[in-house]
Formats: C-alpha cells, sequence, structure tokens
C-alpha cells in the first residue's frame, strides 16, 4: 500500500495513508481515493471538501468498515491540521489510530503514518513529550515492517531527534540525526537536493550542543543543496541569510550576524511587504540579535513592530501575540523595568492558558519567564510558587531528568539562595547539574553554569575547598568551551 507525503516545512512531513485496489470500492473508499488524489495534486481546497463528505458518510453510515473509517479520518485529520485547526486535528487523528486497531492494523504501516503524524501535531505545538511515545512507536513499527533501508524510517528517525533537541536530550537527537542523514545519502546519494533538510537538522542538533566546528561546514552545505532544491529562488536564499545569521549570532559574532538578517529581512520585505505575516521571523531576529548585542533601544523597535503585525493579523489573544509579548517581555527583563515586564508576562500566560489549556509546556515556560521576572524584581514569595507551579508542569510533562526540569530546578534554588536559605537551594542546583551532566555530558558550558551557582552555595556556607574545587571545574569546561 503506498502513501502520499508531501513536505510542508523544513523538517516536518505530514502524510496520508494510501489506498489499495478493491474488487467493488465502497462509497467511502471512492472518496478516500478522491481525496488522497488531491492531496497529491496540491488541490487543497477540493481535498477538504472531499473529506468532509466522507465525514459526513461515516457520521450518516456508522456501519462502515474500520479499516476505511481510519483512513478517511487520518485524511481529515490531515486537513484540520492545515488549517490550523488543531484541537479537531488531534481528535481525529486519535480516532483513526482506534479504528486501525479495531481492524487490527496496529502493528502496520499504515499505523505508523498515523502514529507520525500525531507525533508531529504535537511536536510542532512544542509537546515534546507527548510527541517522543508516538514517534519511538511509529520508528518501531516502520523497523519492523518495512526493508531496513526504506526512507520512511529515516523520516521517523530524523523527527524523533528534533523531539530529542526540544527536550534537551542532544546525544539521543545526534544519534539519530545522523542515522538519518546517512540513510539518505546512502539512497540518494550526497548531492540530492533533498538531503539538504536532514543536512540542516543535524547543523542545528550540532549548533544546540556549541560544536561550531561540526555545524559550520553543514550550514554551508545545506545552504548550497537548498539553492539547487529550489533553484536558487528567492525564499531558498533567505533561508541561507538566516542560517548564516544564526551560526554567526551563536558564536556571539553579532556584527557579522546582522548583515545577513538585515538582507533576509529585506529580502522579505520586498517579496511580501513591510507589514506582512511573512516578515515577522526575521523582524524577530534582529530583535533577538539587538537584545543579545545589549542595542536596547533598536531591540524594542523590532520587537514592538513584530507585536503590532501579530495583533493586526490574529487579534490581541492569538497564540504568535503570546510569542510577540515574551520577547518584549525578556527585553525590559534585561534592563530591570520589571513594572513593565511582569504585566506582558502576565498577558502571554492568559493567552497560552486560554490556547493550550493550564499545563502545556509553553505554559510551563511562561510561568518560569514570570518567576524569573519576580525573582529579579525581589518578590521571592511570588517567585518561588511561580517557579514550583512551572517545575511540577515540566517534571509531568518531560519527567523527572529532563533539561526543561533542570532549568526550573536552577531557577527555584535562586529564591532560596537570594533568602539565604542555602540548605533549600543545594539540593535543588545538585539535581540540575546531575541532569545537565546525563543529558550534555561533564564537559559542557551548561554543567559548568551549574558549578558557577554551587560555588556560591558552598562559599557562604564556609566550605570553601570544596567551593575552589567547583570554581576550578567551572573555568576547566569554559576554557575548552572557548577553544
Amino acid at each position: 500500500m503506498n502513501r502520499i507525503i508531501a513536505i510542508v516545512a523544513t523538517t516536518t512531513l505530514l502524510a496520508l495513508l494510501g489506498t489499495s485496489a478493491h474488487a467493488e470500492d465502497s462509497e467511502l473508499r471512492k472518496l478516500i481515493k478522491q481525496s488522497d488524489a488531491l492531496f497529491e495534486q496540491r488541490k487543497f481546497d477540493e481535498f477538504l471538501d472531499v473529506n468532509k463528505k466522507a465525514m459526513a458518510l461515516i457520521e450518516s453510515a456508522p456501519d462502515q468498515k474500520p479499516a476505511e473509517v481510519a483512513e478517511a479520518l487520518n485524511n481529515a485529520a490531515v486537513g484540520f491540521q492545515r488549517q490550523k485547526d488543531l484541537g479537531k486535528a488531534e481528535a481525529l487523528f486519535k480516532r483513526s489510530l482506534e479504528m486501525a486497531e479495531k481492524a487490527g492494523q496496529a502493528d502496520t504501516a499504515e499505523f505508523a503514518v498515523t502514529l507520525f503524524n500525531l507525533a508531529e501535531l504535537y511536536r510542532l505545538q512544542r509537546s515534546f513529550g507527548e510527541a517522543e511515545p508516538l514517534h519511538k512507536r511509529a520508528l518501531a513499527i516502520r523497523e519492523k515492517v518495512l526493508s531496513a533501508d526504506n526512507l520512511d524510517i529515516a523520516v521517523s528517525a530524523n523527527n524523533l531527534s528534533l523531539v530529542y533537541l526540544g527536550l534537551r536530550r542532544f546525544a539521543d537527537a545526534e544519534v539519530l540525526a545522523v542515522r538519518a542523514l546517512e540513510m539518505f545519502e546512502r539512497k540518494r546519494g550526497p548531492d540530492n537536493p533533498i538531503i539538504g533538510l536532514y543536512v540542516e537538522n543535524l547543523a542545528n542538533v550540532y549548533r544546540s550542543q556549541g560544536k561550531y566546528a561540526l555545524a559550520q561546514p553543514l550550514v554551508e552545505r545545506a545552504v548550497a543543496l537548498r539553492e539547487k532544491r529550489e533553484s536558487a529562488s528567492s525564499r531558498a536564499t533567505v533561508v541561507g541569510l538566516r542560517q548564516l545569521g544564526h551560526t554567526h549570532f551563536a558564536q556571539r559574532r553579532y556584527a557579522e550576524a546582522e548583515v545577513p538578517f538585515l538582507q533576509a529581512l529585506e529580502m522579505q520585505e520586498k517579496e511580501f511587504g513591510k507589514e506582512s505575516p511573512e516578515t515577522v521571523r526575521d523582524i524577530e531576529n534582529l530583535g533577538h540579535l539587538y537584545r543579545r548585542w545589549r542595542r536596547f533601544a533598536y531591540a524594542e523597535i523590532q520587537y514592538q513592530r513584530a507585536l503590532q503585525i501579530n495583533e493586526r493579523i490574529g487579534g490581541p489573544d492569538h497564540i504568535n501575540v503570546a510569542a510577540s509579548l515574551n520577547n518584549l517581555a525578556f527585553l525590559y527583563d534585561d534592563q530591570n523595568y520589571f513594572d513593565k515586564s511582569e504585566p506582558l508576562h502576565k498577558r502571554e500566560l492568559a493567552i497560552r492558558e486560554a490556547n493550550e489549556g493550564p499545563e502545556s509546556s509553553n505554559v510551563a515556560t511562561s510561568l518560569n519567564n514570570i518567576g524569573v521576572s519576580q525573582l529579579r524584581g525581589r518578590e521571592y514569595e511570588l517567585a518561588e510558587s511561580t517557579l514550583q507551579r512551572s517545575l511540577a508542569i515540566r517534571e509531568k510533562i518531560f519527567g523527572a531528568n529532563a533539561g526543561p526540569v533542570a532549568e526550573s530546578l536552577t531557577n527555584l534554588s535562586q529564591v532560596y539562595s537570594r533568602r539565604r536559605q542555602f540548605d533549600r537551594a543545594e539540593p535543588l542546583l545538585r539535581r540540575a547539574l546531575a541532569i545537565h551532566e546525563a543529558q550534555l555530558g561533564p564537559s559542557h558550558p551548561r554543567v559548568a553554569g551549574a558549578l558557577d551557582f554551587l560555588v556560591v552555595v558552598c562559599r557562604e556556607t564556609g566550605r570553601r575547598k570544596e567551593a575552589e574545587e567547583l570554581r576550578q571545574r567551572a573555568v576547566r569546561i569554559y576554557s575548552a568551551s572557548r577553544n
């Protein structure tokens, strides 16, 4: 049974279940075939209309074959996902899986497609804890039922690596990203343009770990392959400029990063207009650059502009507005303007809770940000309760030993350190240190950062010898990282 796969973003694949020949197709089977064909032809409006007919038929005649219902539900879910109606898409993907299991298809390649689609729905919402088991199960099924060189296995490995990247499980992400790239290179050749997607993903994994010497040649290769794939279009050029800017940015070469970021924005403005949603990403890239460069006035102009565009396009309660509010709030935090930042953080939190529910990973991040702002504003009791709530959500979503949990532990420890409650701060810091060492290795700069906090605790509690040993270890890590 063939599958139709459409590339809809650099690292995101949506898939439809394919159809097989039947002696006498049912009415539902005919609609499924039409849906598959229209998706392959990229006639998405007609694709959505056919899916509506299939759904109406399922509701009016519930005695359809479970396997056909599963296919139709998967296709309808893909349609709702394209329309950004993620709640309906999630519900239909889950119904599709239930019907497929009822039809005895729980270990088939078709079942893996729907698992993959639902996992991607979660990943794109940064719900990595929910995405991980689905992607792992889809990969395991594909490894079992497909040939060893089937590229669907590589796609699953690649997108599971993106989940691990979101969870900051960099070692796991690297293994899978390397595997996916090697499979595509063996099957398609190293110069096939599609390889650029997987080269780019591996570069991101290396860059996230601070392995810039490994990331830089991959970025350059990805840009060249992307230009080849897209015939040196303006789109390919913009993406290449962004990648180059991010690589300079990550290495604190801010003047070098500014040039490609400005060029990318200029190209987007020329093609789409200065107030178009397509420009927001590039406006925000400049805002991030200027904020890190401590050119705060310039950063504020960019962040305010992005916020105004998002509010005009999606309304004041759109999820993109929440991201813009977060950027602007952190800019004010950096300047100790806590009276400006806190209402922005709280408005962001309200939008995320309304859109995602009270316990999503993004809500946990918003709570963490509010807690840090309260900490820096010396509102220690408020900061403690806010950060405790963030920690609880992250432990529930990611597990006790994930990178986001380490961040919450560190921030909460600082509340106790500021109160000189070092007996409460130290176990949190040691737990955060252990997580960083397990996830990133003993020589990662984040490990050094955790050691810095422990140095303060040891000094303040009279353990100067231990403090000096920890400090020297941190210095060695920082020195090795710079080299």
